[in-house]
């Protein structure tokens, strides 16, 4: 499967590729009627296009397909939607196309845009009308949103975000410096699912008779039958038993795996992820995290350490943790980001217990959280 693939449900007929969904791009304006190929299709499939002038001062334009052509909002100020004419006059299958209206397309002016399609696993759009009551609002992303955006195209109020890792509890301004809130007048206090998300009283996000627009982005956890892991109460471990397949020698090889912390690395505690034997013993190896920081610890030495460890960073959220033997290099990589490299020329694999623990240590230092898709791959460096 190519790292773009986009997963947009089992059985889809059709694979969908990054490309396919989400386009930036760069142009200079001509001051002319001018069509925007990017390869998008917004006329079959409907989606976002989000404008902003590069070389001087100019508040970001949104335009989306729910609410049609010529229909612009700022995400960085509190106004009401406005129709303007000759601004995004088309949505078309490979992209849009700009009129010659001067705030969108002036001669020699460069801007860029981001077009994000409508696709189930990533985002979409949804328009509804104020009633003024707690309420849920059906949406087509067929995932738990991670991030939603809801303005008020009828009135000036300011942007109103939802976004997972402040739960529905609190709210964001897009368009203000203001930090995070509680107040349950505006997502209802509950947390959006698959088909629907909440809003509440608040006129930003419910006045009666007005006109809304949310934007969904995917990011939510996954409510699939298939999206399991094992929950490690700091008591318990999984312990494969001991083959050559966990004697990596001298060659590549890669652990990766999801990893959720409920414990804070800060207490007196230290919380084994994976462990390769013993990790006092020469080959033995322990991925860990303890006061605060991130370790791999090999033949009972920390030979890599992560100051800030990123599972306080982003604490009881999933992150994607990679340790990768390449070469000669030993690599940590969370999220994507290669965090810390350390050249190591030896073998990996302690030739008196090379069990496999997911979850803790051969000693203990069992792990207090979540973990799902761990895979071990031997004589491969999958990411370098």
């Amino acid at each position: 499967m190519s790292i773009q693939q986009l997963m947009l449900g089992v059985g889809a007929k059709k694979k969908t590729y990054m490309d396919d969904v989400f386009s930036t791009y760069l142009h200079t304006a001509t001051g002319s009627t001018l069509n925007i190929n990017n390869g998008i299709d917004l006329s079959g499939e409907g989606g976002l296009v989000w404008f902003k002038r590069r070389n001087s001062s100019a508040s970001h334009q949104l335009y989306d397909t729910a609410r049609g052509v010529t229909k612009q909002i700022y995400s960085d100020n509190s106004g009401a939607e406005s129709s303007i004419s000759s601004t995004l006059t088309t949505f078309n299958n490979n992209g849009f196309t700009l009129g010659t209206n001067g705030g969108i397309n002036t001669s020699g002016d460069t801007y860029a845009s981001w077009t994000l399609r409508k696709a189930p696993g990533f985002f979409d759009v949804v328009t509804y009308t104020g009633n003024g009551s707690n309420r849920t609002i059906a949406h087509s992303l067929k995932s738990v949103p991670g991030m939603i955006l809801i303005k008020n195209l009828s009135s000036s109020e300011n942007w109103r975000v939802y976004h997972r890792g402040i739960k529905a509890t609190h709210t964001l301004i897009l368009n203000t410096d203001s930090a995070a809130f509680d107040n349950d007048t505006q997502f209802n206090d509950t947390e959006p699912t698959s088909s629907v998300f909440s809003v509440s009283t608040d006129n930003a996000v419910n006045q009666n008779g007005d006109s809304f627009v949310a934007y969904l982005f995917a990011g939510g956890e996954s409510t699939a039958a298939t999206a399991r892991s094992v929950d490690f109460d700091g008591n318990d471990k999984l312990t494969l038993a001991a083959t050559s397949d966990f004697d990596f020698g001298t060659g590549d090889w890669t652990v990766e795996g999801w990893w959720k912390s409920t414990l804070n690395s800060n207490s007196s505690d230290a919380e084994a992820l994976f462990a390769l034997g013993s990790h006092s013993n020469a080959g033995g190896m322990l991925l860990y995290q303890y006061n605060g920081k991130l370790y791999l610890n090999k033949a009972n030495s920390d030979v890599i350490t992560i100051d800030s460890n990123p599972f306080d960073n982003q604490f009881k959220q999933w992150l994607h943790v990679a340790v990768v033997k390449s070469g000669n290099t030993v690599t940590v990589y969370v999220d994507g980001t290669a965090l810390k490299s350390v050249t190591d020329s030896g073998s990996f694999g302690d030739g008196s217990n090379n069990n496999f623990y997911i979850g803790a240590s051969s000693g203990g230092h069992e792990w207090e959280g979540c973990t799902s898709n761990l895979r071990v791959v031997k004589g491969t460096a999958v990411y370098t």
